[in-house]
């Protein structure tokens, strides 16, 4: 027996629209843990839901991650699972970097492109 968010009616479910289910509401963990019954049980249809909503999800993700300063991104973040967390945070951390660095750059240029006069 299967726990309930592994069972065929709730991955029914989820592959109608991922981007919309709260995974977090239902385990924090659920990729972990699909990923460790598909070891174990060797259910071929948990790692086709799992890469599924992790596709579709993703883009949501990366979507939100680049617009975090808004107090939208809270509740979104909300509800994410452990690994899309990662994920968002990685994400956010390229942007931010990014974005510093790109702010450095033409910092820099304008201070290198005047010349003294003697």
């Amino acid at each position: 027996e299967r726990p309930i968010y592994y069972q065929t009616r709730f991955g029914e479910s989820l592959m109608v629209d991922p981007k919309v289910m709260n995974l977090r509401a239902k385990c924090e963990y659920w990729y972990v843990l699909g990923w460790k019954l598909c070891k174990l049980m060797e259910a071929k249809e948990i790692a086709t839901w799992m890469e599924k909503s992790l596709q579709s999800r993703n883009e949501e993700i990366i979507d939100q991650s680049s617009h975090y300063k808004s107090g939208k991104c809270d509740h979104f973040k909300s509800t994410l699972t452990y690994i899309e967390q990662k994920l968002f945070d990685q994400k956010h951390e390229t942007e931010n970097y990014m974005h510093r660095w790109k702010n450095n750059i033409s910092s820099k240029k304008s201070v290198l492109g005047k010349r003294k006069r003697f």
